[in-house]
């Protein structure tokens, strides 16, 4: 062991000059011809018990080409904890 460690010790981050001033790219920030952006939407109750989903009003909004549920694509339903 040579005495030294980097618990505690300062690192300076090169990224986040790039970060705080707006400079740094993203992959979400590349405009690329035909992708699409996947959106997943949860529950905002903890332990909530979903009687149905109504994707009507989603599936209408402009920019939209597919809405899914667990439903549609045929998943299993998932236990919470065992």
């Amino acid at each position: 062991m040579t005495g030294t460690s980097i618990l505690g010790t300062p690192v300076k981050r090169l990224e986040d000059p790039r970060i705080l001033s707006g400079d740094a790219r993203y992959v979400a920030d590349l405009e690329l011809p035909g992708v699409l952006t996947a959106v997943f939407v949860r529950s905002t109750v903890a332990h909530a018990h979903l009687g149905g989903v109504d994707t009507e009003a989603a599936a209408k909004m402009p920019g939209v080409v597919a809405v899914y549920t667990a439903d549609d694509l045929g998943l299993p339903d998932m236990p919470a904890f065992a």
